[in-house]
């Protein structure tokens, strides 16, 4: 039950980061598309903008914080992330290679 948990949830999560309506005002100012204010865009690093529209990239994200959720070893919060890279990579190719 765990690993159906880990799956659905490092993969929506990934999925409603990164290609979500939600989240596309935060992807833009993260791009530093929107400048909201001066005060606000000095904490947008250049990386982040790629992080938070990569696949893979969000997904070790994802993964780390669904394994901090779901499992107590430190080694499977570790892989955990790892899983959830390729996991989130491989869901995208999917639903890409499904809308074309």
């Amino acid at each position: 039950m765990n690993l159906i948990l880990f799956i659905l949830g490092t993969v929506g999560l990934t999925n409603i980061i990164v290609d979500s309506s939600l989240f596309k005002p935060i992807r833009e100012w993260a791009k530093g598309e929107i400048v909201l204010t001066e005060a606000i865009n000095i904490f947008v690093h250049p990386k982040l903008g790629k992080l938070l529209s990569c696949y893979q990239c969000c997904g070790v994200w994802a993964g780390w914080v669904v394994g901090l959720l779901l499992f107590s070893e430190w080694q499977l919060i570790i892989v955990s992330g790892f899983a959830s890279s390729f996991l989130s990579e491989l869901a995208a190719k999917i639903m890409l290679k499904l809308d074309s």
